[in-house]
């Protein structure tokens, strides 16, 4: 069981989503993560960590259309970088992303066209995370993994396998302990569709006629995912009394066992 919304904050959370069973169809969620009601995104509490992406459809929905559309999870460096540094790295499913030399700046989702990276309104709403430093993953939902449905902002619960449940679930392996302490890694999930934006006559470089790529569908903003805070410096400090005076201790005891 998760930390979730309580009191105040869950009956405000209640009447914005309609009822308790009114899931997005897009979420994401983190295996063990709290929710923080003050930024309205699920934290990871330690590392590595497994990052969910839910998909829930209504009955009337086709599912086999759903099923085959490709979505993304956006990992975007947080607070937002405007140039490029060396910020270390992180883990995504085992690939290895050097922040910032593999990155792409800008807003979701990755243009086919550098020229287009830039902000524009089909693009995903910067919710004072964009534009950054931000790696984009393609991946499909499958049919055979499946949970119950549930909300990942107030129902506190964990993902439960159900072959005939209403959600579908793929998980991720994430580990952002190489990072640069000073930056965490933000999560969006959404989907893309092409729009043409020029006649035959406005080419862009090469002649490729322009060609916008837009989110179609994405997870509310309230249903994000962050990687866990970095500890403050004088935890980090008493961590490593602590794990000093343990070290001396057992030192002393060997040395009256010996």
């Amino acid at each position: 069981m998760k930390l979730r919304l309580t009191g105040y904050t869950l009956a405000l959370a209640l009447a914005a989503a309609g009822t308790a069973n009114a899931a997005p169809m897009l979420q994401l969620d983190i295996a063990g993560g709290r929710y923080d009601a003050s930024t309205q995104t699920t934290v990871a509490t330690s590392n590595p960590f497994t990052l969910y992406a839910l998909l829930t459809l209504s009955p009337n929905d086709d599912v086999a259309k759903y099923l085959d559309k490709t979505y993304f999870i956006s990992a975007a460096l947080s607070p937002a970088v405007h140039q490029g540094i060396n910020a270390g790295s992180f883990t995504f499913n085992g690939t290895t992303v050097a922040a910032t030399t593999d990155m792409v700046y800008g807003t979701p989702p990755v243009e086919t066209f550098e020229e287009l990276q830039g902000h524009d309104g089909g693009d995903l709403g910067r919710h004072s995370i964009y534009p950054t430093y931000f790696q984009e993953f393609g991946f499909k939902f499958v049919s055979t993994s499946r949970v119950n449905t549930y909300d990942t902002a107030i129902d506190g619960l964990e993902p439960i396998t159900n072959p005939n449940g209403g959600s579908y679930l793929a998980a991720f392996t994430v580990n952002t302990s190489m990072l640069d302490p000073r930056f965490l890694v933000h999560f969006d999930l959404y989907d893309s569709t092409i729009k043409k934006c020029g006649t035959p006559d406005q080419r862009l470089v090469g002649g490729t006629v322009c060609e916008d790529i837009d989110v179609r569908s994405f997870a509310p903003f309230s249903h994000d995912a962050q990687s866990p805070p970095v500890p403050e410096p004088a935890s980090m400090l008493l961590l490593g009394a602590g794990l000093g005076a343990g070290a001396l201790r057992r030192f002393r005891q060997r040395k009256v066992s010996a």
